[in-house]
């Protein structure tokens, strides 16, 4: 092994699933997320993203990460983006 890769292996504990890696660019999950309040195109449906309701230039990085992260935790039944999704989460 060379001294370059040391602290790179990989592991795999095969009575364990692991959970899918999603990638966030640009407020667009992909793969596209099913959850009542992503789109099918991947877009997060949260007020504070939105230009013209909740967006301020004041808000940090850190306020609208803990929004994404509430709203998945806790899905938004009265603004859904995804009717199939919300139907199974009602």
């Amino acid at each position: 092994m060379s001294v370059s890769r040391l602290y790179l292996w990989n592991h795999f504990i095969p009575s364990l699933a692991t959970p899918p890696v999603f990638h966030f660019h640009s407020g667009i999950f992909k793969p596209v997320l099913f959850h009542p309040n992503v789109f099918d195109s991947g877009h997060v449906c949260l007020s504070i993203l939105k230009e013209h309701e909740g967006w301020k230039p004041s808000l940090t990085v850190k306020q609208v990460l803990l929004g994404i992260q509430d709203l998945l935790t806790d899905p938004n039944p009265r603004s859904p983006a995804n009717q199939q999704a919300n139907h199974l989460f009602l």
